[in-house]
């Protein structure tokens, strides 16, 4: 019983571990690639004036969404937002995000 628990434990910690660091960007990295691929829509400072897009500049989609659901947007695209998918690395995808909830 003890052995068990120890195992279980040790897989717990190993699967937090995992999805941190899965999720993890840097955003001082993630602001070239936004200037490339996102600025052109979302603004340098995330104050899109376009319909259908959001404005980050207040909050809107980027605190009420995971980095999961973020990436997946991004790969994929939503609404007026093309997809990415194969022009940006998934490792780009997680610096922006990173760069988007500290850049306001």
């Amino acid at each position: 019983m003890r052995g068990n628990t120890r195992i279980g434990l040790a897989g717990m910690l190993f699967a937090l571990a995992s999805f941190h660091s899965a999720y993890a960007g840097n955003p001082f990295n993630g602001k070239a690639p936004y200037e490339r691929f996102c600025m052109t829509c979302h603004g340098e400072r995330g104050e899109s004036k376009l319909i259908g897009v959001p404005n980050f500049s207040r909050g809107e989609v980027v605190i009420s969404s995971t980095d999961p659901m973020l990436m997946r947007t991004i790969k994929n695209g939503k609404g007026v937002m093309p997809g990415f998918q194969g022009q940006i690395k998934d490792a780009e995808i997680l610096d922006i995000i990173a760069y988007l909830r500290t850049m306001f």
